[in-house]
This record gives C-alpha cells, structure tokens and sequence, in this order.
C-alpha cells in the first residue's frame, strides 16, 4: 500500500484560503493506462507520486487545482525473493498517470483581509485539494488496475503529519 503524506505546514499555510473556498465540481482531465509485463506475479510494490498545483488569474472569484497523479506498480523477478531487503521489485508491472481538475469558488474576502497570496494557494493545492482529490484518484487506481487484470490495488488515504 502507498500512503500519500501532507506536509503540516502545507496545511497550516492554507488556512485563510480555506476559510473562503468552496469546491463545485471535479473532472478527471486525462489519463493513461498501461499493462507493460502481462502474467508478472504478485507481490508488488507501488509507488504513488502527486503534484499539485493552483492557478487562479488576478483577482478571479475561482481557481482551479491540478493534480496530477502517477502510480507505477513493480514485481519481483523469477529469480528473486520478495522478502530479501536487498532486493528491489525489477519488472515494471503497469503505469497509470492522470491528471484531476477541482474547481474552488472564492467567497467574498474580509474588507480588512489582505489579496491571497500564490503560495497560500500552492499551500491550498498540495493539502486540501490533494485531500479533496484523493477519493476520486483511490476509486479510478483501483478500477484501472482491476482492468488491467492485476489484483485491484487499494492506496492508502492521504495523511497530514506534523
């Protein structure tokens, strides 16, 4: 399994957009899937790579998140063991890559309330909206990789740690 770890201080940087944002729709943007050793058997690893960003223009009432996901999925050799430390997963299994969209409504800001900043919406991107993303990239990994025929893989939920 393949945890996803959120940064504290991601989140705690995101808090003043949080307090204004709204999310109204999500789409999945694109996505590839690919089977590259048909009949390689378990176990596997995976490894899980997200990145986030924000894009909002000057003083626009929305912004939108991208996250673009990768998951690759290794197995062991014939020859090797999976329990042996010092032996790594060298049969690349399958590829899926995708890209989220999550479009943020912006409410009305505090007359007194500074402009957002860019890194408080990167801030935003890499935390909440990774953790608003998260279920909807969970569900499509574990159904892509099902359709590929490898035992359908469950990742692990996003965490925020100190």
């Amino acid at each position: 399994m393949s945890d996803l770890v959120i940064p504290w201080s991601r989140w705690e940087a995101s808090g003043r957009v949080g307090a204004r944002a709204q999310v109204q729709d999500v789409r999945l943007y694109s996505l590839k899937t690919q089977l590259k050793e048909f009949g390689a058997d378990p176990p596997y690893t995976v490894d899980l790579e997200v990145d986030a960003t924000a894009q909002r223009d000057d003083d626009a009432n929305f912004f939108v998140i991208s996250a673009e996901y990768t998951l690759k999925t290794n197995a062991y050799g014939e020859e090797q063991d999976a329990h042996d430390d010092a032996v790594e997963a060298e049969i690349e299994v399958a590829e899926v890559s995708f890209t989220l969209l999550a479009l943020y409504g912006l409410g009305e800001p505090a007359d007194d309330d500074e402009p957002l900043s860019t890194d408080e919406l990167e801030a935003y991107a890499e935390s909440v909206g990774v953790m608003t993303l998260h279920p909807y990239a969970r569900e499509l990994i574990q159904d892509q990789t099902t359709r590929l025929g490898l035992p359908g893989l469950t990742i692990g939920v996003a965490k925020i740690v100190r």
